[in-house]
């Protein structure tokens, strides 16, 4: 995190801490759980209670802090964060969602879970800087309770645990450097580490136990009467507050007032129950559990269940011995599932921007696949019986229809199950229950909303035209090598761009990833539907990472757990060598994931300086059919590389990771046919760009001419420029492309990108207006400052 938001932060806290001391003086008036992902498909695992004071999450998966966002989820809310199991699907977002509410204030977050937790982040911290937010691992021995609710922990033990798994002991030795310190000396020259700069942390044994959590909402107290006491002769004053706290007052008369004559009774606060059972070798654990008996089959109104969220596969939910337990809470109680078979659609935004640049071109900007408008939310639940209409082509189907969409229903077992949506809300206070809000797509408008722009029409019949022209001359190029842009922001992931990430795609059966920011295992499910994205993940062969900034590979986890559902094979894993004691950690502390890694130090590929042996690079250039591959240093953080692939047939891409104009990457790229090269800022923010170490488009484009390159496509945009980048006027674009999430563009048909410049142009007419507008600003301000001085 750049120091220069410091003051701002600490600006954010004071002002947080006035609002809350005032607010949490009184009990929640409104309580709703609101699911934010779904867990299937492409979803996070991820639950939100929300308050009028505070918000609490429930699991945190890649992706949680982008929904959030979207669905206007108040992180600044936010200090609790509950984990059910320490798994990647569940706390995957966990760095980078902490970063995010670093940024609006937020002083402090407690992680809940299982004892060891946080040691997720503390392996983090060296990209993950935290100066503002203090991090804290919860005290789970006693309920943790605040203004809003009582929390109490069920902590379930692994029943495949062993005797060995808790005392064997690892030390890993972890890199210590602050990637986000841009430190200058009095030469201008940046500080570099030393090789000193280390820390050593000791694991004992993976964090494998479950926490679960019963939360027993605080009662609503009861509302004042006026009528009443004005029937009573009680007039303002103080009286009225002592009343209403539940004190029975003497008034000056002598009139003894009770409370209860004047106050309603207090509403009790319902319960709610988030647990966790993964597999059935785990069902004993949880139905044998002495703290959920209590609320089974209670004749106690007051421990009734209103509603229990399971982070549980079918396979477990379809269990006799499960579906018997769950029976015990009630029939009343409401059973929300929350796992990898539910459906429905999470992002509205993204599937707008689709679809509108599905007119610029279908087959550069395709339609996601497998997108579910109608579908039966509740198959595969114990008693349902509604056909899934889930072979539909994406052409064939209709906009949402929200009757097909409510989630759940009464099976003939006596349990009300509901799979659950992003939308899908339980209210809890008032007592509303079950809500089947849902995220509604309606692509017939999307596309509306585009030809009603005027003369976007005309730009389209007249790029069909030079299109059509240009595809005659491309007529028998080659599909492949191809690209697909995973992820086209920098920094934190905004509605419609996500962090870095590039699938190059080689041959049909070969790949490497560039770059994986968060959810980029997600961005290829979106990309390609599930089915084909498991043939995807088994064509990946490396994965090669920039530098060590969390939006760069926050990703890589996601990718190798997925992944690892169809492929045993290792992938070669091209990053700073400093990744691997982040990666030994997790692997000896959460999930094993080592043994899918062949590392491979971009320090040992350097350009004219290869260490790399022999028989390594033997297999790393056959597993992807390419010539070499190089790196260099580019001027960015510490560790940061840019990198060069040559494939057989002599053409060369060049990628540059993060940098500002390097001299390095010059050289690396020389001739290239391709150069990706970020381009984070707009002209005119050349001190911005040079603070943050980030190139300007103008500077971006022109390392493409210093490569002598034969196209240059740019990506990494500041997510100010979510729509469209502010394209410099006077430059030769007649090679150079912009790039979008989920483009899918052949090597061969790169020249097609400058074509959509005029559509573009017009489709995101009010977006270039706004931009155009703060641009004004800025120059005004600047003339302004040098009036002044």
């Amino acid at each position: 995190m750049p120091k220069d938001n410091t003051e701002y932060i600490r600006m954010l806290q004071k002002q947080r801490t006035r609002a809350k001391a005032q607010a949490v003086k009184y009990t929640p008036a409104t309580i709703t759980l609101q699911v934010i992902g779904n867990g299937g498909g492409t979803e996070p695992r991820s639950v939100f209670l929300i308050t009028d004071h505070s918000n609490y999450l429930f699991n945190c998966g890649e992706g949680s802090q982008r929904l959030a966002a979207e669905h206007h989820v108040k992180l600044t809310k936010i200090e609790n964060i509950f984990v059910t199991r320490p798994v990647w699907k569940n706390m995957g977002g966990l760095p980078g969602f902490a970063l995010t509410i670093q940024d609006t204030g937020v002083p402090s977050l407690r992680l809940h879970g299982a004892p060891g937790i946080g040691d997720l982040i503390e392996s983090t911290k060296n990209f993950i800087v935290l100066h503002q937010l203090e991090l804290l691992e919860a005290d789970t021995t006693k309920d943790f309770t605040d203004h809003a609710m009582n929390i109490t922990y069920v902590p379930l033990k692994d029943p495949k645990r062993t005797e060995s798994d808790d005392t064997t002991i690892a030390e890993i030795m972890l890199d210590n450097v602050n990637y986000y310190d841009y430190v200058f000396n009095s030469n201008g020259k940046r500080a570099r580490p030393s090789r000193e700069d280390r820390k050593l942390m000791k694991t004992t044994g993976r964090v494998t136990d479950i926490m679960c959590y019963i939360c027993k909402l605080h009662p609503k107290a009861g509302a004042l009467d006026f009528e009443k006491c004005l029937a009573l002769g009680i007039g303002a004053g103080p009286h009225l507050g002592r009343l209403k706290a539940g004190e029975d007052v003497t008034m000056p008369d002598g009139k003894f007032i009770k409370s209860s004559d004047v106050v309603s009774s207090a509403s009790p606060g319902p319960i709610v129950i988030v647990l966790e059972c993964p597999d059935e070798d785990w069902i004993d654990v949880v139905t044998s559990n002495a703290a959920f008996s209590k609320y089974q089959e209670s004749t106690v109104k007051d421990d009734t269940v209103s509603c229990i969220v399971h982070f549980t596969p079918d396979d477990v939910l379809n269990n006799p011995r499960y579906q018997d337990w769950m029976r015990k809470f009630g029939p009343t109680t409401e059973h929300l599932i929350i796992n990898e078979k539910n459906v429905g659609v999470a992002s509205e935004a993204m599937h707008k921007m689709q679809h509108q640049l599905h007119l610029i071109h279908p087959t550069i900007f395709p339609l996601f696949k497998d997108v579910e408008y109608n579908n039966p939310v509740n198959e595969g639940l114990p008693g349902s019986s509604i056909e899934s209409n889930s072979n539909d082509e994406p052409d064939q189907k209709t906009e949402t229809n929200a009757e097909h969409q409510t989630s759940g229903t009464a099976s003939p077992n006596g349990l009300i199950l509901r799979r659950c949506q992003t939308g899908n809300a339980f209210n809890l206070r008032p007592h509303d229950g079950f809500q089947p809000n849902i995220v509604e797509l309606t692509p017939k408008k999307y596309i509306q909303d585009a030809l009603e722009i005027d003369g976007f029409l005309d730009s389209l019949a007249d790029l069909q035209t030079r299109v059509n022209a240009q595809e005659k001359l491309l007529a028998d190029a080659p599909e492949y090598p191809k690209l697909v842009m995973l992820g086209t922001g920098s920094s934190i992931p905004n509605k419609v761009r996500n962090t870095s990430g590039i699938l190059l795609q080689f041959a049909e059966d070969k790949s490497m990833i560039l770059d994986c920011g968060e959810s980029t295992a997600a961005q290829i499910t979106r990309a390609f539907g599930k089915s084909e994205s498991e043939r995807i993940f088994k064509t990946i062969k490396a994965v090669y990472v920039s530098h060590l900034h969390a939006d760069h590979h926050l990703g890589l986890i996601g990718i190798l757990k997925e992944r690892g559902k169809y492929c045993d094979e290792p992938v070669f894993l091209l990053a700073p060598h400093q990744i691997i004691g982040y990666l030994d950690f997790y692997h000896n502390r959460f999930e094993p994931i080592r043994d899918w890694i062949k590392l491979v130090s971009n320090r040992d590929i350097l350009l004219n300086q290869p260490i790399l042996a022999s028989s390594t690079e033997k297999d790393l250039y056959e597993a992807l059919d390419v010539a070499s591959i190089s790196t260099t240093f580019v001027a960015h953080c510490s560790y940061a590389y840019g990198v060069a692939i040559t494939m057989k047939d002599g053409r060369k891409i060049c990628y540059s990771g993060d940098t500002m104009p390097s001299d390095n990457l010059v050289k690396l790229g020389d001739n290239s046919f391709l150069l990706i090269h970020e381009a984070t800022m707009e002209d005119g923010l050349e001190n911005e760009a040079l603070t943050k170490r980030h190139s300007t488009i103008s500077q971006a484009i022109n390392a493409g001419v210093k490569t002598n390159s034969e196209f240059t496509l740019l990506t990494h945009f500041s997510q100010r420029y979510s729509k469209l980048p502010v394209l410099p006027s006077n430059a030769d674009l007649s090679q150079v492309g912009i790039s979008y999430d989920f483009m899918k563009v052949s090597l061969s048909k790169l020249s097609l990108l400058p074509l959509f410049y005029p559509s573009l142009n017009i489709l995101f007419t009010e977006f270039r207006a706004l931009l155009d507008e703060r641009a004004m600003k800025r120059e005004l301000s600047k003339e302004w400052v040098k009036k002044a001085t």
